[in-house]
């Protein structure tokens, strides 16, 4: 019973945790778009 009371929290909480994990994804893709604008600009100067 303890079990299923853990998966109905689960299931409350997640589009929480998909809005975290989108979130998460969508800062690795601008640190790395960061990276690439920051290599560009030195390869300028």
């Amino acid at each position: 019973m303890v079990l299923l009371r853990y998966c109905k929290n689960l299931v409350r909480n997640l589009p929480y945790l998909q809005s975290i994990s989108r979130s998460c994804r969508r800062l690795q893709k601008l640190k790395k778009n960061s990276i690439h604008v920051i290599s560009s600009i030195q390869s300028i100067f």
